[in-house]
């Protein structure tokens, strides 16, 4: 399996900032920005100097946050995001009650006993999908 190493534009307007085991995505769309999950926790950082740094671009201008499912390698750095951001974010109704810190993840037992591990040891908050500004 073939896996990108470095920050880069693969095609026009799609960067991945993804390396060896995760792979997340910012897509340029006139004049806004969609991040295509968020990776692991502490992924927030990386985001924010490629979006400013290469993009030349500022955090908010990530207008939605696309969550394709609710694993903790897509969803880590989420909380951190949306709060630099203000972004909405959109995930599948099935896994928006996970991101919102409503239910657990659902899978086998090997892959609960990880996650509880994983969330021991990095701590993410909650995060409401939507777009939050609309609902005040």
């Amino acid at each position: 399996m073939y896996h990108m190493d470095d920050n880069m534009e693969i095609v026009p307007r799609i960067h991945n900032l993804g390396g060896k085991s995760v792979n997340y995505y910012l897509v340029e769309d006139d004049g806004e920005i969609i991040l295509i999950d968020t990776g692991l926790p502490g992924n927030s950082s990386k985001i924010v100097d490629y979006v400013e740094k290469t993009l030349k671009r500022k955090p908010q201008d990530i207008k939605t946050i696309v969550i394709t499912h609710s694993h903790f390698d897509h969803v880590g750095s989420l909380s951190k995001i949306k709060e630099i951001t203000g972004a909405q974010v959109a995930i599948h109704p099935a896994d928006a009650d996970y991101v919102r810190g409503k239910t657990k993840h659902i899978g086998g037992t090997f892959i609960n006993a990880f996650i509880k591990l994983f969330q021991i040891v990095y701590r993410t908050k909650p995060v409401e999908p939507g777009n939050n500004a609309q609902r005040r």
